[in-house]
């Protein structure tokens, strides 16, 4: 079986189909496309055998214009850390500790009107119809003191969120 040599001087590869040898060419030799120099000694003395070696080189992709990132940088806003007036902090300032909030349920009353919103709003996705029905039959059982500012405040249940 012959095998087909490249066509390149210097280069000592072998190949058996002539796609390999193309394949061969466009990944080792793309630099020296159309520079192929004198064939190899050894594929001179097969003068008697007749082989297609011709080689069809294809040109490159054309290369894809270069994005330019573009940076705009506003002209007050750096990031930089400031305190509540916005006088800007020396680097490695303590930041002043958040001042204790007298009930940590805010916007709500509590826990209970806290759970039970979320229960209503997110996870029943109850309408302010059977809200308001909710309400008014829980304010005629015994805990009616618990919930007396609950009721009172059922209009603004569907603004807290």
């Amino acid at each position: 079986m012959q095998r087909l040599h490249c066509q390149f001087a210097g280069c000592l590869c072998t190949f058996r189909k002539n796609n390999d040898l193309t394949k061969h060419v466009n990944l080792k030799h793309a630099q020296y496309k159309g520079n192929t120099g004198d064939p190899p000694a050894s594929t001179l003395s097969l003068s008697s055998v007749q082989l297609d070696t011709t080689i069809e080189i294809t040109p490159p992709p054309p290369l894809l214009p270069q994005r330019k990132d573009t940076k705009k940088i506003h002209p007050y806003l750096t990031g930089e850390i400031c305190n509540e007036n916005g006088q800007l902090l020396l680097l490695g300032t303590q930041l002043p500790p958040k001042p204790s909030l007298e009930n940590p349920w805010a916007p709500f009353l509590g826990e209970a009107q806290f759970r039970l919103t979320n229960l209503l709003f997110k996870d029943v996705e109850m309408s302010q119809g059977n809200i308001d029905k909710l309400l008014d039959s829980l304010s005629a059982t015994k805990a009616a003191g618990h919930l007396a500012c609950l009721c009172a405040q059922c209009k603004e249940l569907h603004d807290i969120k």
